[in-house]
C-alpha cells in the first residue's frame, strides 16, 4: 500500500468532502466486509495457534518416546556385549576342560599300561624270584585302585564339561533373545523417526501458515485502521486523518535464549552418547599428541545419542573423521561426536539429551569409535562433567 504525502492526503480528504453521501455508505459497507475478514482471519489464527500447540506437544511426546527407545537400545547392545563376553568365557573354560581331560587320559592309558605288565608277571618268574608274586598281587590291587580312581576323575571332567556346554547353550539364548529385542526396538525407532520427522514437517508448515496469516492480519488490520480513518475524517470533515498506530514487534521480545550446558543439566539430565568404555580421555596423550575431546568404543553398529540438549548446526561427512555431527549448546559452546556411520539427526534440529543422532561404523580401520569433543568459544575443554549418565 502506497503511502500518501500531506498535501495528498489533505487533497483526498477535500475531495471525499465533495462527494455524494453513497460514498459514505461504500466506505461502510467496505468497512464492514474487512472487519469480517479480520474476524475469520482472527479465527483462522486461533485455530492455527492450537493446532500449532498440539503438534509441539506430539513432537515432544515422541522426541520423549524416542529418549526412552534409545535408552532401552543401549541397555540392550550393553547386555549384548556382556552375553558375548560371558560367553567366550565360557568356550575357553570348556577348551581348557576338554585339553585337562585328554591330558589326564594319555597320563592314565601309561600309567595302567605299566600296571597290566606288573600285574602279569609270568608264573616262572614268579617261581625264581621270591618278591615277584608279592608284586604281582600288589600291581594287581594297584590297578584296580588306580582304575576307580580315574573313573571317578574322567566323570568329574565329564560333568564339569556337561555343566560348561549347558551354560553356553543358555548364553546363546539369551544373546538370541537380546538379539530378537534389538531388532523390536530398532523397528520401534524406525517408526518414530518416521513419526517425529513428520510432525516437525507439520510443524514446518505450520510456521509459513502462520508467517503468510500474520501477513494477511497486518494487512486487513491497516485497510480496517485506514477506513476508520476515513470515515471519522469524513463525519468530521476533517483535512488531516489520523495516521495509524504501528504495532508493536514482539517477535524480538519473544526471541528464546539457548540454553546453557549448565541450564540445560536443570532441565535434561545429560547422559553417555553410546553404550562402551573410555578409550581416550581429554588431555591424555595419544601418538604424540594430547587429546582434546574423549573417544568411546561400542559395538558395530551401536547407537548414538545426544548427551547434552542442544540445535544442531552441522550433520555431514567430513573427510577422514566420516559424518560428524556439530550442535550449539549454548553461545558460544559446541558439541562435536565424530566417527557415525549412519546419521539420524538433521542440521538445524533442536534435539534433547537422549535424543538418537546416528550410529557407529560397522566396519574399517576407525570402527566402533565415537569422539567426542567440546568447545567453549574454540577451546576445548573436558567433556566428561557433561557426559555422566545420571543414576537411575
Amino acid at each position: 500500500m502506497t503511502t500518501l504525502s500531506v498535501p495528498s492526503v489533505a487533497f483526498v480528504f477535500f475531495v471525499i468532502a465533495l462527494l455524494p453521501l453513497c460514498g459514505h455508505a461504500n466506505d461502510s459497507a467496505d468497512l464492514r466486509k474487512t472487519e469480517q475478514q479480520l474476524n475469520a482471519k482472527r479465527q483462522e489464527e486461533t485455530r492455527l495457534r492450537e493446532e500449532s500447540a498440539a503438534t509441539a506437544a506430539q513432537a515432544d511426546s515422541l522426541s520423549g518416546e524416542r529418549i526412552r527407545l534409545s535408552a532401552l537400545i543401549q541397555e540392550i547392545e550393553q547386555d549384548r556385549t556382556e552375553q558375548q563376553e560371558l560367553l567366550a568365557h565360557r568356550h575357553a573354560e570348556m577348551t581348557r576342560a576338554q585339553e585337562l581331560l585328554s591330558t589326564s587320559l594319555a597320563a592314565s592309558e601309561r600309567s595302567l599300561q605299566n600296571l597290566i605288565k606288573l600285574s602279569r608277571q609270568p608264573p616262572l618268574m614268579t617261581l625264581l624270584t621270591p618278591d615277584a608274586a608279592s608284586e604281582t598281587r600288589q600291581g594287581a590291587a594297584l590297578l584296580r585302585w588306580y582304575a576307580e580312581h580315574l573313573q571317578k576323575d574322567v566323570a568329574l571332567l565329564n560333568t564339569r564339561l556337561d555343566v560348561l556346554a549347558t551354560a553356553e547353550v543358555e548364553h546363546r539364548k539369551v544373546l538370541d533373545r537380546l538379539q530378537a529385542d534389538g531388532e523390536r526396538l530398532k523397528e520401534q525407532e524406525t517408526q518414530l523417526n518416521a513419526q517425529l520427522a513428520e510432525k516437525r514437517r507439520l510443524q514446518q508448515d505450520q510456521k509459513k501458515s502462520a508467517a503468510k496469516l500474520q501477513n494477511e492480519l497486518e494487512r486487513l488490520a491497516q485497510k480496517e485502521q485506514t477506513l476508520r480513518s476515513f470515515l471519522a475524517e469524513l463525519a468530521k470533515k476533517s483535512k488531516a486523518p489520523e495516521e495509524p498506530k504501528k504495532e508493536p514487534d514482539i517477535a524480538a521480545d519473544n526471541a528464546e535464549e539457548p540454553a546453557t550446558p549448565k541450564e540445560a543439566n536443570k532441565t535434561a539430565a545429560t547422559r553417555t552418547p553410546v553404550a562402551g568404555r573410555i578409550l581416550t580421555r581429554f588431555g591424555q596423550a595419544q601418538k604424540g599428541m594430547t587429546s582434546q575431546g574423549v573417544t568411546y568404543a561400542g559395538a558395530p553398529g551401536a547407537l548414538v545419542t545426544s548427551p547434552i540438549s542442544g540445535t544442531i548446526v552441522y550433520a555431514g561427512s567430513y573427510g577422514k573423521y566420516g559424518n560428524v555431527v556439530i550442535a550449539e549448546i549454548s553461545r558460544g559452546q559446541h558439541l562435536v561426536l565424530a566417527g557415525l556411520g549412519q546419521l539420524i539427526a538433521q542440521s538445524g534440529e533442536r534435539l534433547k539429551a537422549g535424543e538418537p543422532v546416528g550410529r557407529l561404523e560397522k566396519s574399517g580401520v576407525d570402527c566402533c569409535k565415537l569422539y567426542v569433543e567440546l568447545r567453549k568459544r574454540g577451546t576445548p575443554i573436558n567433556p566428561l562433567p557433561y557426559l555422566q549418565r545420571p543414576a537411575s
